[in-house]
């Protein structure tokens, strides 16, 4: 029974000894700081002291491991002497069975133990080994000591220059700030120079830029203004060349506006002149020409041709007037006759042709085809696309007519037309063939949707006796 307790006891110590010997262990390793090994010289000096404490540990261990060895060893003798010594109780067979059971296990400790040995061995090998590396980290860490008081020297200069770099960097900021405001303004007031800055990674070499072309531009403008300079000066002296001009015209001004004033004068007399001439003149014609007072027939006019009641305006119009037919009666022609005729002798009348784009004036034989479209048996001028024509000749006037006098003398066989208002001559047919009564012939034209509303109007003569 006492040898069972003490068997207790020795493991109970053994398993103490373990747990001192973990304990020891985890004591003995140093706290890990996140901090300080984040340098390549605080990390070789962490692994120098890793490795000093591995080795103190296995040299514990093995020697821990031998001295229960040799603890076991004497336990089990004395255990095998105290079963010898009880020999003489009646239990022998057991204590032979217990006491080979404990030779094995005798066996397998001095196994154990070899291998032990063989592993401390091992490990002494491996200290050696670890003491030499431990040796060199430590020159190395000697080495990477000086190397970090250096960098820490070189760290601080470092750090003063980069404080004197942040107040530079921020003055050139400021600098930076008020240029951008410059080179704004600038870019407004030379409309856009080229294109605005987008990003500020690219400001450098786009000034850079700018300021070439800017340099560029500043030489153009300088040639340009050297030019614009010399321009000026030509140009003030062709100023004061005008200036003497224009004071040289303004006296030459004010004696043409005094011989324009003369002239006009001159002109009312002449006018008035002319106007006692041209009254003489009807005067004397009237004295020759046999004026007619001319109205229209309305038993010729077309069924679409609109006559005032006094007999003395056509139109065309866009519905029939319900005229009754007669043989004298003109269709499809849109035209009208006079009611005066003549077989004889000679006379002459006007008529207004003022704002109408088409018209036709004459005189026309009794006998004419009047329910067709024939051309004979007519003389007259018309007015058709822009164009005054006389049976197959195209007219070139000058000027545009108002009212035109017709002349018919009879016996010679001639018809006149004439600007009215200006005493010419448009047209003549000479050597008529008259035979048989003549009236005065008026077509009006179509009105074109309103184109060619006006009307032609028989005008009273200025001369009619």
């Amino acid at each position: 029974m006492s040898e069972d307790i003490e068997l207790q006891d020795m493991s109970e110590d053994r398993q103490q000894g373990e747990e001192n010997i973990y304990a020891n262990l985890s004591s003995s390793t140093p706290p890990k700081k996140a901090g300080p090994c984040s340098s390549p010289i605080v990390r070789y000096r962490c692994a120098l002291v890793f490795l000093g404490v591995l080795c103190a540990l296995l040299a514990i261990i093995i020697r821990v491991m031998w001295l229960n060895q040799i603890h076991t060893e004497d336990n089990h003798q004395q255990t095998c002497e105290n079963f010898t010594e009880v020999t003489s109780y009646d239990n022998n067979r057991e204590i032979a069975t217990y006491c080979s059971i404990l030779s094995r296990e005798k066996s397998q400790l001095e196994t154990n133990y070899n291998a032990l040995s063989r592993e401390k061995s091992q490990l002494e090998t491996n200290y050696n080994t670890l003491s030499r590396e431990k040796s060199q980290l430590q020159t190395n860490y000697n080495a990477l000591s000086t190397e970090k008081s250096q960098l820490e020297t070189n760290y601080n200069a470092l750090s003063r220059e980069k404080s004197q770099l942040q107040t530079n960097y921020n003055t050139l900021s400021t600098e930076k700030s008020q240029l951008e405001t410059n080179y704004n303004a600038l870019s407004r007031e030379k409309s856009q120079l080229e294109t605005n800055y987008n990003t500020l990674s690219s400001e450098k070499s786009q000034l850079e830029t700018n300021y070439n072309a800017l340099s560029r531009e500043k030489s153009q403008l300088e040639t340009n203004y050297n030019a614009l300079s010399r321009k000026k000066s030509q140009l003030e002296t062709n100023y004061n060349a005008l200036s003497r001009e224009k004071s040289q015209l303004e006296t030459n001004y004010n004696a043409l506006s005094r011989e324009k004033s003369q002239l006009e004068t001159n002109y009312n007399a002449l006018s008035r002149e002319k106007s006692q001439l041209e009254t003489n003149y009807c005067a004397l014609n009237c004295d020759k020409l046999q004026t007619m007072d001319v109205t229209l027939d309305p038993d010729t006019a077309h069924q679409h041709l609109i006559l005032t009641a006094d007999g003395k305006q056509v139109q065309h119009g866009d519905t029939s007037q319900n005229r009754p037919d007669n043989p004298k009666r003109f269709d499809p022609v849109i035209v009208v006759l006079g009611k005066q005729g003549f077989s004889s002798g000679k006379f002459y009348y006007e008529v207004q042709v003022s704002g109408k784009t088409k018209w036709s004036l004459g005189v026309a034989i009794e006998s004419v085809n009047r329910k067709g479209s024939s051309t004979n048996g007519y003389w007259k001028i018309w007015l058709r696309d822009s164009q005054y024509k006389a049976s197959a000749v195209t007219l070139s006037l000058t000027e545009k007519p108002e009212r035109v006098g017709v002349f018919v003398d009879y016996g010679a066989g001639l018809v006149s037309f004439y600007d009215a208002d200006r005493w010419s001559l448009i047209y003549s047919y000479k050597g008529a063939p008259f035979r048989e009564k003549i009236y005065p012939y008026f077509s009006p034209g179509l009105n074109d949707n309103g184109q060619n509303s006006a009307p032609l109007v028989i005008t009273p003569v200025p001369c009619v006796k």
